[in-house]
């Protein structure tokens, strides 16, 4: 296998990691933000 080929997909797939992780810690922050504005109708 070509060297460049190799750091592309490596590349890749740290850019792919690091836009899950991203994806993961929105859902966790529009959950929190959810429960947020939940409570305050709810008040």
């Amino acid at each position: 296998m070509d060297k460049t080929k190799l750091a592309v997909k490596l590349l890749q797939n740290r850019h792919a990691r690091h836009l899950a992780l991203r994806a993961l810690r929105n859902e966790k922050v529009r959950k929190v933000l959810l429960k947020q504005v939940a409570k305050r109708l709810f008040r």
